[in-house]
């Protein structure tokens, strides 16, 4: 999936060892115990980041990089909803009182 993500954003890039990226893949998932959906997420995330996409060309970056972007992805969401206007329940209020 990253290196289709990868082909996606670099049509030339180039092939990577697949036999070591497999083993990456294990250790994310077995030492550093992160689920599927968390590896997925982080590879369509990156791949979609302007500067993360240049950045992560690897499972072994991903691995690296693995804390630091969760962080960044939750100050992101955070950031969003502090953004977003905040309703005030009375003010919307369409009961007759």
């Amino acid at each position: 999936m990253l290196y289709q993500k990868i082909l996606e954003n670099n049509p030339q890039a180039k092939k990577p060892n697949l036999e070591k990226w497999a083993n990456d893949f294990r250790l994310i998932r077995q030492i550093d115990k992160r689920t599927d959906e968390q590896v997925k997420y982080l590879i369509d995330w990156t791949q979609q980041d302007t500067f993360w996409k240049a950045n992560m060309l690897s499972p072994a970056s991903l691995r690296k990089q693995f804390d630091r972007l969760v962080v960044i992805i939750k100050s992101s969401h955070e950031a969003a909803k502090r953004k977003s206007p905040v309703l005030n329940e009375k003010e919307f209020d369409l009961t007759d009182d």
